[in-house]
């Protein structure tokens, strides 16, 4: 007789009580259909939005060889047993009231049974759940990388995944499950495409970069598709955005069939490149010039001058609109009203007044001004450069009113004024510039001694000018030593995060002895550099 050991008949006793209840399908969730393959229980709660259960909720799981439904208890529970062969994933989903939740697992053969809760939320939120994506399974599908560029708040994210099908049969039912670091779901993307078999395609996702809000987030990307599941994580940026300044110069008297100059800067005050800034004039409520200005990183700004013709029947007062426009979602306007007037009638307005002068005093102002911002970082300057405009306005009307005397005052202040802005501009400018050159004096490198005396030397020369079209030429070629500095004294040769100045070098007019002092102070300052560099390499 053979002996069996108490755990032994309970072992046996349990085992073919287990099979007598799957053949008559009496455990929950299993039929007799389910006996081909192993069972695994999915079971778990869920809950509506505001973490109460969600009685009757309506459950699904779905993998390639079983499926299953059920709605859940009053306490939100549910249970529904699956049969499965080898290692499958599985997607549970659950709805109630025009709510849904959706959340896929990894099952295999080994797993017996799995929790999976699902929180419902509205279809517009993006699906629900959040847990996370618990594995892969067996896929043929591979992310081959992944890429996000930095996005403005308000603009749509846009991730690019390059997924490679090495199965056998197109990948279809594509879905990109987008989750925080917690593995909070933020958004399902349905990607309406397939990827044919054995072959690479890149996958664009986009969403709300409100959903993140500004900062750095690392996200979780889950694809999943017919033919199996893949993951990648990827870091996305969002910033605030970029912001447009327009600082316009245009005419107030026109006459009618002539060309004019409408002159203007732009400048990007905000904290993102703006991409792709176009300017466009119209006159009379139709355009008459555009250009094209490029991207426009932060901090930067860019001068434009367009040629516009006054229409030939105009008379009177006539709309004069600038719009500059860029990515992402950029735009900014200024209005000017002019007066059209004939040769004729503004000899009769004011023959002696003329405006230009103080419009090129304005300009080198700006110039002026433009440097100090960029070399300081600080703004002083362009509000009253913006006040001077719109006094030169006057004085045109002024002048169209036969008023020369009152235009001619208005004019003489305006460039008394912009003289003061232009000094002190350039001070602020000589000031850091001598601190520079102190800075690169301290360093005790042979070649950075080189660059400090050619920078003094060119402020020597701008101490002794008095052309402010000469002393400002002086300026710009101290910062653009500098800069050359930096870059020379940066590890490797490599450049610095201070860019060069971006200010446009105005023109000069005759040499002066200043300008002679600033071309033989360059040349010998470029020289002594370049040879300390050489002979450094050697």
């Amino acid at each position: 007789m053979k002996w069996v050991t108490g755990k032994e008949t309970l072992r046996t006793a349990l085992t073919a009580l287990i099979a007598g209840l799957l053949l008559v399908g009496w455990l929950p969730g299993v039929s007799p259909a389910h006996a081909q393959g192993v069972p695994a229980v999915i079971y778990g709660y869920v809950y509506m939005p505001d973490g109460s259960p969600a009685e009757g909720a309506s459950v699904t799981a779905t993998c390639d060889s079983d499926s299953g439904s059920t709605t859940t208890r009053s306490d939100g529970y549910y249970q529904i047993t699956l049969s499965i062969e080898g290692t499958q994933n599985v997607r549970v989903s659950a709805s109630k009231d025009g709510l849904t939740a959706v959340k896929y697992v990894n099952v295999n053969e080994g797993t017996g049974s799995i929790r999976v809760d699902l929180t419902l939320k509205s279809e517009s939120g993006g699906g629900g759940g959040g847990g996370g994506w618990t594995g892969g399974g067996v896929s043929y599908v591979r992310i081959l990388g992944v890429t996000a560029r930095e996005t403005a708040i308000g603009d749509q994210v846009e991730i690019r995944l390059k997924v490679l099908n090495e199965g056998d049969k197109a990948a279809g039912n594509i879905q990109v499950l987008i989750y925080l670091e917690d593995w909070t779901l933020l958004e399902t993307v349905d990607v309406g495409t397939t990827i044919p078999a054995g072959s690479e395609k890149t996958i664009k996702v986009r969403f709300d970069s409100e959903l993140l809000g500004e900062g750095t987030h690392h996200l979780i990307l889950v694809l999943v598709t017919s033919q199996g599941s893949a993951k990648v994580e990827v870091d996305v940026s969002v910033v605030s955005k970029a912001v447009l300044e327009l600082y316009l110069v245009a005419p107030q008297l026109v006459e009618p069939g002539r060309d004019v100059w409408v002159n203007g800067t732009v400048r990007n005050a905000g904290k993102v490149t703006a991409r792709g800034v176009k300017v466009r004039v119209t006159l009379a409520g139709r355009t008459a010039a555009s250009a094209y200005l490029g991207d426009l990183p932060p901090g930067r700004s860019v001068d434009f001058s367009l040629l516009v013709r006054v229409p030939e029947n105009v008379t009177g007062t006539v709309r004069l609109e600038v719009i500059v426009t860029g990515r992402p979602n950029l735009e900014v306007r200024e209005v000017r009203v002019l007066t059209a007037a004939s040769a004729a009638g503004a000899s009769v307005a004011c023959a002696a007044f003329d405006a230009s002068e103080g419009w090129d005093a304005l300009t080198w102002a700006r110039s002026a001004v433009d440097l100090a911002s960029n070399l300081t970082g600080t703004e002083e300057g362009f509000d009253r450069l913006v006040d001077l405009e719109e006094l030169l306005e006057q004085a045109a009307r002024a002048a169209q009113a036969g008023n020369c005397s009152g235009a001619q005052a208005i004019l003489e202040s305006v460039l008394g004024e912009a003289g003061k802005v232009a000094e002190e501009a350039m001070s602020r400018s000589a000031q850091w510039i001598a601190g520079e050159a102190d800075r690169l004096g301290s360093l005790g490198d042979p070649r950075a001694s080189a660059f400090s005396e050619a920078i003094r030397s060119l402020l020597v020369a701008y101490e002794a000018s008095e052309s402010p079209e000469v002393r400002l030429n002086l300026l710009l070629s101290a910062a653009k030593l500098i800069s050359a500095a930096n870059s020379a004294l940066a590890p490797g040769g490599g450049q610095t995060e201070t860019p060069p100045p971006q200010t446009a070098e105005p023109e000069v007019g005759e040499p002066s002895r200043a300008h002679s002092l600033v071309i033989i102070a360059v040349s010998a300052a470029a020289g002594a550099a370049l040879g300390m560099l050489a002979a450094k390499r050697r």
